[in-house]
């Protein structure tokens, strides 16, 4: 049984999935203050440390806007149609 593989995304569908993710990456950022500490730095250890957490930060930021995005585009692509269906 072959699976035909005529079924691709248009370009359009690739512009609106990146800004749905750029979107939801752009949101986390503002949300966390773009990965700036909580509290003001007062050492060399916590300046190290406040370093660590932005980086995690924006990682973590870049993993979970790329999980979002792609289910909210799949919520957008694969949404059922008001003509599709029975009757």
């Amino acid at each position: 049984m072959d699976v035909p593989n005529s079924v691709k995304l248009a370009t359009k569908d690739y512009i609106v999935w990146i800004s749905i993710v750029l979107a939801i990456f752009f949101v986390w950022l503002v949300a966390g203050d773009f990965g700036n500490p909580p509290a003001p730095v007062v050492s060399p250890i916590s300046a190290r440390i406040f370093s660590l957490y932005t980086t995690t930060y924006i990682g973590a930021g870049v993993v979970a806007s790329i999980f979002l995005g792609t289910m909210m585009f799949f919520v957008y692509k694969f949404r059922v149609k008001e003509d599709y269906g029975e009757g």
